[in-house]
């Protein structure tokens, strides 16, 4: 289980503001974040119910004569656990039990246990402390000390599901990367619950949790499909994840949105929001064959640096898709690139050969792209063959951007192809290179 509990690294916001420091906790299958309550947060402000004090301790040799406990990295109250006899605090009557609330005018009520400790060494002979008791003013008959204290622990805490988790460092209010915060959103995946969302700030850690929660979700994920392969009767699921995808909005300003990335046998399909039913599932949004598409990271340039995202593709189909898609952290992409690599080799090897129709030298010919023989080229009428090259024999490609192929081989020769589904026979090319390098 990895977990942060600073409370100068992470601490949740809303409307950007920062409200109160957390600690998270990711395990196999949760993202926990615990949440201070709200009434720890205004004790330091309010005076009803408890014994508030300001006292003044001298330090003899260089001790109050107090042992603290709690502290919010373990996720408790920092308290006074102990008074030595005969020092500062037990001559300053201080009991144990009692809350520190501040050191020396700074608040300590969120501090973690040492910070706390080093605050009072930092200080000088002379340490000015803020507590409060316990033990109410008015009690009624009852009431103890440890009903105060539950009342001031730590608020419930959230338990998200890993498995679909969205993560996203954009702001759509903002329209831009915000670099110190996370929004985590937790889509409803059955009818009936509802969506929940928090916003994580960090200045130190915050890449780090996030390859870490990326590589949880991963393996959450992976649990999902078998899951839903179950429950929907989807034998062919492969993967599921959240990207964003650069969107021109109404007022033509690019903005980046959701989408569910589904990778099924021999298919790649687009959702705008997850699947609920049945026939959700067989209706997305748009989907490719894994052999007709290519992909490449998205270079930053002068036009596109406003918009930019680390960790981005570009991806183009065939039949003329384009998408630009976002990444949270490398570790997301590379999983992904990983996984539809791994389909575009199964595939291959099963078809193990694709023919298009095209013309060369004034002729109609098939063009075969085959896995094991390379590049075949045959009379459409009588299946003469007219030449064959393979693979490993292709120096370079190149086209006009329509309809036309040029291939150059090592030993000078040059095709020229006329084809009438060209970005089909680029992306096949691809698709059977791409297994043949990983056959090698």
């Amino acid at each position: 289980m990895v977990s942060y509990s600073n409370t100068t690294d992470v601490r949740l916001l809303q409307e950007d503001r920062e409200i109160v420091p957390i600690s998270l906790a990711i395990t196999k299958d949760k993202l926990i974040i615990g949440k201070r309550n709200e009434a720890l947060i205004r004790l330091a402000e309010t005076k009803e119910g408890y014994n508030h004090r300001e006292v003044t301790l001298n330090k003899r040799n260089e001790k109050l004569g107090l042992v603290l406990k709690g502290g919010f990295d373990s996720n408790d109250v920092l308290q006074v656990s102990r008074v030595e006899e005969d020092s500062p605090a037990a001559e300053a009557d201080i009991n144990p039990g009692v809350l520190l609330v501040q050191i020396n005018g700074t608040p300590v009520l969120n501090k973690c246990h040492d910070d706390a400790i080093d605050i009072i060494k930092n200080s000088g002979d002379a340490v000015q402390i803020h507590i409060v008791s316990l033990r109410a003013k008015e009690r009624s008959p009852g009431t103890t000390d440890d009903v105060g204290l539950n009342l001031l622990t730590l608020g419930q805490d959230h338990e998200l599901p890993l498995a679909l988790l969205y993560l996203t460092q954009y702001s759509m209010k903002q329209n831009r990367l915000l670099p110190d915060s996370l929004h985590i959103i937790v889509h409803p995946s059955d009818a009936g619950k509802e969506k929940k969302e928090f916003i994580l700030g960090s200045k130190k850690n915050l890449d780090v949790i996030i390859k870490e929660l990326s590589k949880s979700i991963i393996s959450a994920n992976k649990k999902k499909v078998d899951e839903l392969k179950k429950n929907f009767d989807l034998h062919d699921l492969i993967l599921v994840c959240w990207v964003n995808e650069l969107m021109a909005s109404s007022k033509q300003s690019k903005v980046w949105m959701k989408r569910l990335l589904v990778l099924r046998n021999e298919e790649l399909e687009i959702y705008s929001d997850f699947p609920r039913t049945a026939g959700d599932w067989q209706s997305p949004e748009l989907h490719y064959g894994v052999c007709d598409i290519t992909w490449g990271p998205l270079v930053k340039n002068d036009t596109n640096s406003h918009i930019y995202r680390p960790h981005s593709i570009s991806l183009q189909s065939s039949t003329g898709g384009r998408h630009i898609l976002s990444f949270e952290c490398d570790i997301s992409l590379h999983y992904w690139e990983r996984e539809l690599l791994m389909e575009i080799k199964d595939v291959v090897m099963k078809i193990n050969a694709r023919t298009f129709a095209a013309k060369w030298e004034g002729n109609a010919v098939d063009l075969t792209i085959d896995l094991q023989q390379g590049f075949i080229i045959e009379d459409s009428t009588t299946a003469t063959k007219h030449w064959s090259k393979k693979f490993e024999e292709l120096e370079s490609s190149s086209d006009n951007g329509s309809k036309v192929l040029y291939l150059t081989f090592k030993d000078g020769v040059k095709q020229c192809l006329e084809l009438t589904e060209l970005h089909a026979v680029l992306y096949t090319i691809e698709a059977f290179l791409k297994t043949r390098v990983s056959l090698l």
